[in-house]
């Protein structure tokens, strides 16, 4: 029988690197298309897609690593 705790423990990792992974690509699209935005002259809206970049990224700086809470 496997260890209970080392089960949760690589859940977890595998969850978080997941979690981290979607965030960078979620980042990255927002950013690009903030670009976009901005060369077209929606200045409003490109603002806009800039800060839920920025915001993205800041949960992606506040997902805890591995073994950490």
């Amino acid at each position: 029988m496997s260890d209970p705790v080392a089960a949760v423990e690589e859940g977890f990792a595998v969850g978080t690197a997941e979690r981290l992974r979607v965030l960078e690509v979620r980042a990255q699209t927002q950013a690009q298309r903030a670009a976009d935005e901005l060369a077209r002259g929606n200045h409003d809206y490109g603002v806009m897609l800039l800060v839920c970049a920025l915001i993205t990224t800041e949960q992606i700086d506040n997902t805890p690593s591995e073994g950490t809470s």
